[in-house]
């Protein structure tokens, strides 16, 4: 129904805004393809940003669907409401540039957590996927700063192990010795792979 409403009854912003549910609909259906056909097939020049922001999405995911990262990364534009941004840390995520994944994500993430109220899940989950793409930068002095200011907060959330592993003691100014830093690494990696294995991380999708 959506597929003949958008070639032959409607035109203009119409037939975009019913081109993106029929997109999201074959993204859906793991038909990546069709997506981008439905999306091309309904280009308008003048589109309400917010249409426009969302059409970009579905073309960039279409795309990353296929494997095509840097076309990805071009189709989202420039936008940076949280849901583009949210795509662009995955994409960069899954090409493992981790500078760029931290930039993305730095965005998401405040400098401290709200005072009037506890973290909610995104919020906790997003700051996670930040530690994870600064420790993968080897960005030590962020993570310490995020450390100290997140330190308390994490600490009652659904995500506190994790936190505390990828921060260590935010509050400690020593050097670590070799042992302490070996040991660390195999800690880091153990988690790593454990969470990869049993988290929905940006990597397989958390950004949607």
């Amino acid at each position: 129904m959506l597929d003949a409403q958008v070639q032959f009854r409607l035109k203009g912003v119409a037939r975009a805004r019913v081109a993106a549910r029929l997109a999201q609909i074959h993204l859906l259906g793991q038909k990546p393809s069709r997506a981008l056909k439905a999306l091309d097939a309904s280009e308008w020049s003048e589109l309400p940003v917010d249409l426009a922001a969302r059409r970009n999405r579905l073309r960039a995911q279409a795309l990353l669907d296929l494997d095509q990262e840097e076309a990805a990364l071009a189709a989202l534009g420039v936008s940076d409401d949280p849901d583009t941004l949210r795509l662009r840390a995955r994409i960069l995520w899954r090409q493992k540039n981790w500078p760029a994944t931290a930039l993305a994500l730095e965005r998401l993430v405040a400098d401290a957590p709200p005072r009037v109220r506890p973290l909610r899940e995104d919020e906790s989950k997003a700051l996670v996927d930040l530690l994870i793409a600064l420790t993968m930068a080897d960005d030590r002095d962020r993570i310490r700063r995020l450390g100290r200011a997140y330190q308390e907060a994490m600490s009652r959330g659904p995500h506190a192990e994790t936190f505390k592993l990828l921060v260590g003691n935010p509050r400690s100014s020593r050097d670590k010795s070799v042992e302490d830093e070996l040991a660390g690494v195999a800690d880091a990696e153990a988690f790593m792979a454990s969470y990869r294995k049993n988290t929905r991380s940006l990597e397989d999708g958390g950004a949607r």
